[in-house]
């Protein structure tokens, strides 16, 4: 059995989701708003469930490798110029140092709430939310759309698509019998 999220579990969430998006976006510019909007969304469907911590092993296992995932996914961009194009496409551009900063401050954040699960506390389930819908699946979707828009390969394009079935695979998990109950 479930219990709803407590205020104090809403509220210090609802500081952390405002900060994150503040922080963001004055940092990396208007070209994050769309991890603002999947982080938003994330809030709001975490928000909307009652989180059941009992499997948190085959979660945290999935988002593990999810994790590695992501790594090998910033390997590409990194690599392949992701932090000169991307935001070349709103009219300007982030420096090797701040894009670097930018996914290492993110996957500090990722394996914290893994920890965070693996324990228990549903705030953590925001955070795994959040990278199953914005690092997953909206990145595979954005990544592929680019692509075809520009008529080329993007960078993160060939690891994108593994990113879109982590984050499906882990909504599957969040959702799926046991994951949670709807209130």
């Amino acid at each position: 059995m479930t219990r709803a999220l407590s205020r104090i579990e809403t509220t210090t969430a609802a500081c952390l989701v405002a900060a994150v998006v503040v922080l963001q976006t004055e940092i990396m510019g208007i070209a994050i708003v769309g991890l603002d909007a999947a982080l938003l969304v994330s809030f709001a469907l975490w928000l909307a469930a009652r989180w059941n911590p009992d499997r948190p092993r085959l979660t945290t296992a999935w988002y593990a490798m999810g994790l590695v995932c992501f790594c090998i996914h910033f390997l590409e961009e990194r690599t392949s110029g992701f932090n000169r194009q991307f935001p070349a496409l709103f009219g300007y551009r982030w420096s090797d140092e701040r894009f670097l900063a930018f996914n290492a401050a993110w996957l500090s954040l990722f394996a914290v709430a893994g920890v965070a699960v693996f324990r228990g506390l549903r705030v953590g389930y925001l955070a795994v939310l959040f990278f199953a819908i914005g690092g997953g699946v909206a990145n595979g979707i954005v990544h592929v759309a680019i692509a075809l828009s520009v008529r080329r390969y993007f960078p993160g394009l060939f690891s994108a698509p593994v990113m879109f079935a982590v984050g499906i695979q882990l909504l599957r998990l969040l959702y799926g019998r046991n994951g949670l109950e709807r209130q």
